[in-house]
């Protein structure tokens, strides 16, 4: 059924065009993402820039007695970091406090002109 508007620049009624809506996702390789963007090129939002692209994912979309529940499936890889990425983060952050503290008391003992490195143990502890 066409949609019908009125054009309040020439007064008259206006025939809208149908819309083609685009194809429910099927079996096969189509992701949930895909027919989002369907839906967007098919009736673009006025926003600046133009039509958003969506990025890649997969989801269903479920009725539940509250309302409409989104699942997104995430082909994502863990982001759990291995023993040996875990090993050269725990190394580096330790050098680099060391690298830090030795900064630290070197600035206290030059500024101070060596009278201060007792306290400078302390602050730069």
């Amino acid at each position: 059924m066409p949609t019908v508007a009125h054009d309040q620049e020439t007064g008259r009624d206006v025939v809208a065009p149908p819309v083609p809506v685009p194809k429910s996702p099927g079996s096969g390789s189509r992701r949930l993402s895909d027919t989002i963007q369907e839906h967007l090129n098919a009736c673009p939002p006025d926003l600046p820039g133009g039509t958003p692209q969506v990025h890649d994912f997969d989801g269903t979309f479920s009725l539940t007695d509250k309302g409409l529940k989104l699942t997104i499936t995430s082909g994502e890889a863990p982001t759990k970091p291995t023993w040996w990425q875990s090993t050269l983060l725990a190394a580096g952050f330790y050098s680099l406090g060391l690298a830090f503290r030795t900064a630290c008391m070197l600035g206290v003992v030059a500024s101070t002109g060596g009278a201060a490195s007792v306290l400078a143990k302390t602050a730069c502890a």
